[in-house]
């Protein structure tokens, strides 16, 4: 994506998702019903591409020229697109399952609340998940050396 100008697509999430972050203005031409047409709202509505169905290959044809021929349209859709980009969504989405899940730290609005650098944040997770580590090592051990006893 890194060398295109432009994306012509289905509307799929991942697909938009990188379009977005790479800065390049989507020519929508396909959706799965239900699950993937408030994609394309979401891409014309905010100004990063367009929709043409993909049983109109002139019409993409003729819209992928038209932009490409117009420098500043590109221009504008891209800064759109950039806009609209969630480059650490995925991050996000991840930290928020593993703290829940794990229990390994605070919740990302308490660590906003806290005003901690990002490296401040970063260390004092690694902390928590060596202190659970070595918890449960130790919890480990005591079952080793019980069952050592037992068996003797």
């Amino acid at each position: 994506m890194t060398a295109a100008d432009c994306l012509v697509t289905k509307a799929g999430p991942g697909s938009i998702a990188e379009a977005m972050i790479k800065g390049l203005p989507c020519l929508l031409t396909a959706f799965v019903p239900g699950q993937e047409e408030g994609n394309i709202s979401y891409v014309t509505d905010n100004g990063a591409g367009a929709y043409i169905a993909d049983e109109e290959p002139d019409q993409i044809a003729a819209k992928i020229q038209e932009w490409l021929s117009d420098p500043e349209v590109v221009q504008t859709m891209s800064a759109n697109a950039r806009r609209l980009a969630k480059p650490d969504g995925a991050l996000q989405i991840s930290r928020r399952i593993c703290d829940g899940l794990l229990d390994l730290g605070t919740e990302l609005e308490e660590v906003k609340a806290t005003r901690m650098t990002r490296r401040e944040q970063l260390l004092q997770r690694k902390e928590q998940r060596r202190q659970v580590k070595i918890e449960a090592d130790e919890k480990l051990q005591a079952c080793d050396v019980s069952g050592d006893a037992d068996s003797a």
